[in-house]
């Protein structure tokens, strides 16, 4: 009897043996083995600062530059506002989309459309603006929106966009003084000359920025 008795208690099973025997996919063997962790779920970065205020500050100059027409009597219509936060909100959270290219160049037509005079100091108004909203897409495409931005990527740029605008700015003065010499070789002559000048200056500052090896 005491064999017997023996031979019974050895050979039932304990909740421990069931438990691991029944497996984890039953209901006694998650009961015992506690909740299962989640496996494949995403952790969410969260936008650093910089990401936003670089983003905002670029919406802020698109509609600044072409805005500046009104400088020059021409209102912008509220097609042109409307249409600069959409290309601009997918330009700012798609950096390295086509979208950046599409809203300037939409922001430039408005230009060319608005019945203002050509020489006029809302163009001046406008470049920085423009050449800063180009600037800072060119910095978020380069940064992911969870990473704190770069101060001496911010320099770089900063000291480009300075130098891009007043190259601008001297083209500008070269067509307003042309603008009232007499049509001919004479506007086409400080055209050019201008345009080498700007395009051979901001060549060798690039070039000056750029890292070695």
């Amino acid at each position: 009897m005491i064999r017997l008795r023996t031979r019974a208690r050895a050979s039932a099973p304990t909740r421990e043996s069931a438990a691991a025997s029944a497996g984890p996919g039953t209901a006694l063997g998650a009961l015992e083995m506690g909740p299962l962790p989640s496996v494949g779920r995403v952790r969410e970065h969260p936008w650093s600062r910089g990401a936003i205020v670089v983003r905002v500050a670029t919406i802020l100059c698109l509609l600044i530059g072409g805005s500046a027409t009104w400088f020059g009597g021409a209102a912008p219509p509220p097609l042109l506002i409307l249409g600069i936060l959409a290309l601009g909100g997918i330009a700012v959270l798609r950096p390295e989309s086509p979208a950046g290219a599409v809203v300037l160049l939409f922001v430039l037509w408005w230009w060319t459309v608005a019945d203002v005079p050509t020489w006029q100091v809302g163009a001046a108004i406008a470049l920085p603006f423009l050449v800063a909203a180009h600037v800072l897409l060119t910095v978020a495409s380069l940064t992911p929106p969870f990473v704190p931005l770069d101060p001496d990527v911010l320099r770089l740029w900063a000291g480009r966009a300075g130098r891009l605008t007043v190259a601008g700015w001297a083209v500008l003065a070269v067509g307003w003084a042309a603008s009232g010499a007499p049509v001919g070789w004479t506007i086409a002559g400080l055209a050019l000359i201008a345009s080498l000048a700007t395009a051979l200056a901001l060549t060798q500052a690039y070039l000056k920025d750029e890292p070695a090896g």
